[in-house]
């Protein structure tokens, strides 16, 4: 590769030393012109590939270049570069080349795909020259290196040529993605057709349909390889490699449908409407209009007779006759529109589920190395195989190859998605259920040490207009040092529960109420509630609570927006404690009393107070999972005086089907609640039993969904899955309690914020309670 001739047609090099040269001498000279290519297939141009080299040469002569440049992570630290430039200047010398591929087209509407990768090179060199050396000097002398070193790295003459400090490095980054997409309802019209279709030509129906079923699939891959060789000193290099890889796997599946009445049908029954208030009064509204218009002695007519009884008209007057009459017209057209609106209305149902999983690996070497070693191993050095030049590592500061820094991660990305929409015209209505899952481990130095952490989250959504809800809980593990072998006792666990809710248009409602306090201070009585079951707000009485509701109202119900949140957080130094208590309490006697605490409060003040609900609830509903019967405690003394105050709303919690049939508290079925209970206990007995004997953790990343920590994850998270929050309501009061009969120095550890954020205009506030 002759790269003299570039050199007069673009680079600014002349007799001016190195310390006046401008940033960059050259610029994307191109060594070889880019070239696209079109290939036809099924009518469509579906392949563009386009490959291009360049060259460039830039000048660093002060520390301000390297930020002109915006160099991130130069060959050189800050303290080298200041020491270097004193005296001389890097010129760094680059050749560039890409290669782009990308494909894309479709048949029939049935099937697309796009597929598309890329590859760059970059190969530099850098070498160091006196701030007087006179730039073209420099230039042509360095460009006879750079093609030295394309040609003749392995070459000792080579290698001795470089200066301390002076460099070369090898940098590739490819990516291939792709991505194709199948309509299913064109697929299976076109299959099935003539038979039958499942789009617009089929039988006619007083109703459009529309389907929309869609199946996608996506990848993609990117890798990234670095290799830099700088001279330390005469025969000695420093070695820095670096690799990282990552793929990932996409699956959606959209499918929808759209339900519209066809104007022909709207017509007719707008004229079904005509024709039965036509009958019913005897006449179309046009005659009346002109007999009521013209007749002054409205009592002798017979047909007015009959019109006034069928309209409901007890006036006196004939004024008051042809009011009422608008008014009736009007109430006519008021329907009319009404029915219009509703059959105008589009209902659109649609559900959403994506897959997706994303692994990673990455690694970092730096070593020092002997001369003679670089040489016989350069083809491992260019080629990044890690593991094979570990082998030779020594800790002798003479060694031939000396490990200072290494560092390899594995990592896993797992999350699922699933929605569900609905909406009739301006109506909307959608939820979503989310799980996720992120595992990266860790190896640090040669030595073998290990680290892990593991990440899991669950959170389920609701849209209802500008409203939107949602409840959440994660499980976080990470190791608290890097070891050879890790046990379970050797990592900080977290655990989170998380309620909240949006409203965007709270200010916009309240005002098209007549009682301002009907609607959305449910929301936010519900919240205090939550945080009173937490611990975040204070347990008051009847009368005191809900001036506590009326002064928070007050402050949020002229607001544009506000979201509550509530977030109880386990943090590590008690989660081990969790996990032994609630191996100590296999009975149903905290789940009962925690169930009892976190029923609703109810208007009567005898139900105000959590502890006065915990203390009523609590043996009817131990019982109840005890016997599932509660009618002999009912006629105990106690709850016989207490009933009347109870009956109605609060004994319907209490409820037990035939036989048969799953029993329910709150709604919530027994046989589920009690398993899900059970399985809990069950999965932080084994747990605790790892801790408590500190079991090797063995995690193999590629199949961390089945380890122990996921399980117990998928235990916590299905006692909570309850899309009205009660079960995390219990659950959350059970932790606060289990902590503080077992571990009672610990319960101040766990914290439990209730948070009000609003929004007014372009002002924000936030009212935060607890700690």
């Amino acid at each position: 590769m002759n790269l003299y001739p570039l050199i007069p047609k673009a680079a600014k090099v002349g007799l001016m030393p190195l310390d006046e040269a401008e940033l960059q001498l050259l610029k994307n000279a191109e060594i070889s012109k880019n070239g696209s290519f079109d290939v036809p297939l099924l009518n469509n141009a579906v392949l563009d590939f386009e490959t291009s080299a360049a060259a460039n040469i830039w000048v660093y002569n002060n520390t301000d270049d390297l930020r002109n440049d915006d160099l991130d992570g130069f060959y050189l630290s800050d303290d080298d570069c200041k020491k270097v430039m004193k005296e001389q200047a890097v010129v760094r010398y680059s050749i560039g080349a890409k290669l782009r591929a990308k494909a894309g087209g479709s048949i029939k509407e049935i099937l697309g795909f796009e597929i598309g990768a890329n590859r760059e090179l970059d190969v530099s060199m850098y070498r160091l020259h006196d701030l007087s050396t006179k730039t073209s000097e420099a230039v042509y002398q360095d460009l006879l290196d750079f093609k030295s070193l394309l040609n003749d790295s392995a070459k000792a003459e080579f290698w001795d040529g470089f200066l301390p400090n002076e460099a070369c490095s090898y940098a590739l980054k490819g990516q291939v993605s792709g991505k194709i997409d199948v309509d299913v309802v064109q697929l299976l019209s076109t299959v099935l057709a003539p038979v039958f279709t499942l789009t617009k030509s089929g039988t006619q129906l007083p109703v459009s349909i529309d389907p929309s079923i869609s199946v996608s699939f996506s990848f993609k891959r990117e890798d990234n390889f670095e290799c830099l060789v700088r001279k330390v000193e005469d025969k000695v290099f420093a070695l820095k490699l670096g690799k990282a890889k990552s793929s990932s796997k996409e699956l959606g599946i959209n499918a929808g449908v759209s339900i519209e009445s066809l104007d022909v049908e709207k017509e007719k029954i707008i004229q079904i409407i005509d024709k039965y208030y036509e009958n019913y009064l005897g006449k179309p509204t046009g005659e009346l209009d002109e007999l009521i218009a013209q007749t002054d002695d409205y009592l002798s007519d017979e047909t007015i007779a009959t019109i006034i009884e069928k309209i409901d008209f007890v006036g006196d007057t004939y004024e008051e006759l042809k009011a009422h009459y608008n008014e009736y017209k009007d109430k006519i057209a008021d329907v009319k529109e009404k029915v219009i609106a509703l059959l105008s209305a589009k209902v659109e149902i649609g559900l959403e589920y994506e897959y997706r999983k994303t692994m990673t690996t990455g690694v970092l070497l730096e070593a020092t190395v002997q001369q003679d070693f670089l040489m016989a191993n350069f083809g491992d050095v260019v080629k990044l195989k890690v593991a094979s030049l570990l082998v030779h590592h020594r800790d002798a500061d003479d060694a031939p190859f000396k490990v200072n820094n290494y560092f390899s991660e594995k990592g896993l990305e797992f999350s699922r998605r699933f929605a569900l929409g609905l909406s009739i015209g301006n109506w909307t209505l959608s939820s979503y259920t989310q799980k996720e899952l992120e595992v990266e481990e860790k190896e640090i130095g040669v030595n073998g040490k290990k680290a892990i952490s593991i990440s899991s989250l669950k959170e389920k959504g609701a849209f209802v207009f500008a409203e939107q809800s949602k409840i959440a809980i994660s499980l976080d593990a990470e190791t608290k040092h890097p070891a050879q072998e890790l046990h379970y006792d050797d990592l900080d666990y977290t655990l989170t529960l998380i309620a909240g809710k949006e409203d965007g248009k709270i200010k916009g409602r309240i005002k098209e109420r007549k009682n301002k306090k009907k609607g959305d201070v449910k929301d936010l009585n519900a919240f205090i509630q939550l945080a009173v079951v937490w611990g975040a707000l204070a347990d008051l009485s009847h009368t005191d609570s809900q001036k506590r509701l009326s002064e928070l109202w007050n402050k949020i119900k002229h607001c544009d927006d506000v979201e509550y949140e509530c977030k109880l957080h386990v943090p590590s130094e008690v989660f081990v404690c969790l996990a032994n208590a609630m191996r100590s309490s296999m009975g149903y006697e905290i789940l009962a009393r925690s169930m009892a605490a976190s029923v609703y409060e109810n208007k009567n003040e005898d139900s105000a107070r959590m502890a006065s609900r915990e203390d009523f609830y609590y043996q009817p509903i131990l019982d109840f999972y005890n016997t599932r019967s509660t009618n002999n405690l009912f006629a105990h003394n106690k709850y016989r005086r207490s009933y009347k105050k109870w009956r109605n709303f609060e004994t319907n919690r209490l409820s037990l089907n035939p036989v048969n049939r799953p029993s329910y508290f709150g709604g919530i079925p027994f046989d589920e609640s009690l398993k899900s209970y059970q399985e809990l206990l069950k999965a932080f007995n084994n747990f605790d039993e790892k801790i408590s004997k500190s079991k090797a953790l063995k995690i193999d990343v590629d199949h961390a969904r089945k380890s122990e920590i996921a399980k117990l994850f998928g235990f916590i998270e299905s006692v909570v899955n309850d899309k009205r929050g009660f079960n995390q309501k219990w659950f959350g009061y059970m932790i606060l309690e289990l902590i503080e009969m077992h571990y009672p120095d610990k319960a101040d550890a766990i914290s439990c914020t209730f948070t009000i954020q609003t929004t007014t205009g372009n002002k924000d506030e936030a009212l935060v309670f607890g700690a």
